[in-house]
């Protein structure tokens, strides 16, 4: 898998960042900085762009603009051939390297000198934009609002501009000086290596000290530029220099900390590689952590400064603390904006190459131009190759000729797009025959089997953006990733299963652990999809988690369609249960508590061992619940005294998160009814109740909390036993949020003994 530790720039490539595989170290990913053209089997630049003028016996009347402009590109965030032949001939000297000096990249063993080099394995999100003149210049746009997420991440864009747009991008390119640019936002999956990072602090605090940075930036530059810039892009990392390392970030925020523990790394490398660990730390603060910060707290400064009278209420969801525990068990993401102005992209030549100037009043000839392109990923998944035939076979009625041409294109990469170019037969009254017929063939990389797409026949269209995708071959792909999980899951097994289809692919099943968090279902659906079919129907899956102590907890089929299916914790609710010694240990030798919790409807059960030898000693036993109104339990008690005498206490009934006093027994119990009843639920989403009972003489702190909803209103009962029977008083607080933030509010904590507590 990707680690962000220890990326690199080689010499020559600056725009490229290289990063490591965490399991094969010769294995590196590339990260480009820069967007560019995609280019076809030929290496031409896929770019049209189409200067005409209109027919003039069909302009609308009124209509004064005589020309127009259609523009059509296709764009990729990759390196070139070049540059990736630069990268593979340094990584081999650098793996040589490494093999001289015996040092191990997170103590991997040497595999072989040979790099192995891709781009990220699990792109989880991404968006792509093509501008090329101001919006209102532009008749109609269409085009990726998302790139491919495979490899390079294809995107294709095509605009038709009206008479002002058109002249401006035409002087534009002949002055060498074009407006167009491409903007990507990238995120992509990463693992770090075998280490902890610890990001925690008052999150209040911490928030305070954000708004009133943003508030002396802000006001020290004057401007609303880099403030929109910040805002829109979430670039202040870049913008900022305070934000620009973890140094001067420890030295500008105090309320803060973010510490690497490092301790399970070798030593000699733990110490050399500490700066690395640490800037690493940083990046991933700087994508997961910061703008949840600033992102408020720019939308707050922003209405500040515009109104400084206006009452800005006060921001209840950043109050309490932050503490957040990031291990190599856990993907994380990282961010990549690849870039490119479009005259960096092409020559001056090539754009003169590829522009046609058309009178569409005297016109006999159209060309039918595709772009054909492979979104697949032929690393990761287990597909070999993809054929795409296409035939172009129609008669011309107006020069009285057969018009045919077939093509094929064979892809093993989702890098490289290819172009099928041919000019159009007429129909008897002149228009153009743009219809095409193609198919496609897939071949899986272990078994070397073929599938045929349709199993007969050929589909027929007429797009220009020919992109064959699992969806259109009616393939689905599911990213299995694995969530959070409690220490007491040891692994997950997941059953995916495609209904519908009998193939060997359609079941499968995956174990994901800490060590291996990531998988992936790849199965056909048994018939194809189309430029314009529904998305495929639900696939189904089981989790069953295999917890610490052996058991497997088997979790009811469900159903999806989302492709990246995250498997979280199965606990809904951890419940806290104490057990106190209660006797004279002068005559008893010890005492044992044996407790059993089952939950036969989710197929879940737990057990608790304790031993006492003193008055007063507790014991925890913290248990996460799959249903959280499943609190009974059974115990028993085993006293046994110096004189060699016993005492069982069997089948002793209990309730999780309550404090349970074994041995001779407390002198009483606190038992406090709490009631929701005047709740108004228009005006609250949520009332949080929190009690405690202290009684520090005795060593007795409970606490407990309840919350309520529109749907869960029941009432609720809490039970505390009793050293001292005189000491009956409990604190309360209440939490109310509102349907309107404004109405955001609660009660401190208030003291009180009486047994019934009515939350208003």
């Amino acid at each position: 898998m990707l680690t962000l530790f220890n990326s690199f720039t080689v010499p020559d490539v600056p725009n490229v960042q290289i990063y490591r595989d965490d399991e094969k170290r010769h294995k590196f990913y590339m990260v480009s900085e820069r967007a560019s053209i995609a280019r076809d089997d030929e290496n031409r630049p896929i770019f049209t762009f189409i200067l005409y003028a209109r027919d003039l016996d069909r302009v609308a009347s009124g209509d004064l603009e005589v020309e127009r402009g259609y523009l059509q590109v296709t764009t990729r965030a990759g390196v070139s051939q070049e540059q990736e032949d630069k990268i593979r001939a340094h990584l081999k000297d650098k793996l040589a390297d490494e093999q001289r000096r015996g040092w191990w990249f997170l103590n991997l063993p040497f595999a072989q000198t040979e790099p192995e080099l891709g781009y990220p394995p699990i792109w989880l999100s991404g968006t792509v934009q093509f501008t090329a003149v101001t919006p209102s210049m532009v008749i109609y746009t269409a085009g990726s609002k998302e790139p491919s997420l495979i490899d390079s991440n294809l995107a294709s864009f095509s605009a038709d501009l009206n008479q002002d747009g058109a002249e401006l991008f035409r002087q534009a390119l002949e002055k060498g000086n074009v407006l167009a640019g491409v903007q990507y936002q990238l995120k992509f999956a990463a693992r770090i290596p075998a280490i902890k990072i610890v990001i925690d602090g008052d999150r209040g605090e911490f928030y305070k000290e954000v708004k009133n940075y943003i508030h002396k930036r802000y006001e020290s530059h004057h401007s609303r530029s880099i403030f929109g810039i910040t805002y829109y892009s979430r670039s202040y990392v870049h913008e900022w220099d305070e934000l620009s390392s973890i140094t001067k970030f420890r030295d500008t925020f105090h309320n803060l900390t973010i510490t690497v523990d490092d301790s399970s790394l070798p030593g000699a490398e733990q110490n050399a590689q500490k700066d690395d660990l640490e800037k690493m730390a940083f990046e991933i603060f700087q994508t997961n952590v910061l703008p949840t910060f600033f992102q408020p707290a720019l939308q707050e400064v922003a209405k500040e400064v515009e109104n400084p009278a206006a009452a800005i209420p006060v921001n209840t969801e950043n109050t309490g603390r932050i503490h957040m525990e990031i291990t190599r068990s856990q993907l994380v993401e990282k961010a990549a904006n690849p870039s490119v102005q479009f005259s960096q992209a092409i020559t001056p030549d090539e754009v003169k190459a590829l522009t046609s100037y058309l009178d569409l009043s005297n016109t006999f000839f159209q060309e039918l131009d595709v772009t054909v392109s492979a979104n697949v990923n032929f690393a990761a998944d287990p597909v070999y190759a993809l054929k795409v035939f296409m035939d172009y076979d129609q008669q011309d009625e107006v020069r009285g000729i057969h018009v045919k041409k077939a093509k094929e294109f064979l892809f093993k990469t989702a890098d490289q797009p290819g172009r099928f170019r041919q000019v159009m037969a007429k129909a008897a009254d002149g228009a153009p025959k743009d219809r095409y017929r193609y198919w496609s063939e897939i071949s899986y990389k272990d078994t070397g089997e073929t599938i045929r797409v349709p199993a007969t026949g050929a589909t027929d269209t007429n797009e220009r953006q020919l992109v064959i995708s699992y969806r259109r071959l009616g393939f689905v792909k599911v990213n299995l990733l694995l969530g959070r999980m409690p220490d007491n899951v040891k692994a997950v097994q997941v059953a995916m299963k495609y209904p519908g289809y009998s193939g060997p692919s359609a079941q499968q099943t995956f174990e994901l652990s800490p060590d291996k968090p990531a998988a992936t279902f790849f199965t056909y659906t048994g018939k194809p999809g189309g430029a314009a079919a529904s998305d495929p129907g639900p696939y189904r899956y089981q989790a069953s988690f295999i917890l610490a102590d052996g058991q497997r907890m088997d979790l009811p089929e469900q159903s999806g369609q989302a492709e990246n299916l995250s498997i979280t914790d199965p606990f809904e609710q951890t419940m806290t249960t104490r057990f106190m010694a209660q006797a004279d240990f002068s005559v008893v030798e010890k005492i044992e508590v044996n407790a059993r919790y089952r939950d036969a409807a989710h197929d879940f059960s737990a057990e608790h061992h304790a031993e006492f030898t003193k008055n007063g000693e507790p014991s925890a036993w913290a248990l996460g619940l799959r249903d959280p109104n499943k609190r009974d339990f059974v115990y028993d008690v085993l006293i046994l005294y110096k004189n060699g005498a016993r005492s069982d206490q069997n089948g002793k009934k209990g309730e999780l998160g309550t404090s349970l006093a074994c041995g001779e027994g407390a002198v009483d119990a606190l038992e406090v009814s709490v009631i929701p009843s005047t709740t108004d639920w228009t005006k609250y989403k949520l009332v949080l109740a929190y009690l405690r009972y202290q009684d520090a003489a005795n060593q007795i702190d409970e606490q407990i909390n309840y919350t309520f909803r529109p749907e869960m209103q029941a009432d609720q009962t809490w039970k505390v036993l009793l050293r001292n029977a005189q000491l009956r008083t409990y604190s309360y607080r209440l939490r109310y949020v509102g349907v309107n933030p404004a109405d955001n509010h609660e009660v401190t904590w208030t003291p009180t003994e009486d047994p019934i507590l009515v939350v208003p």
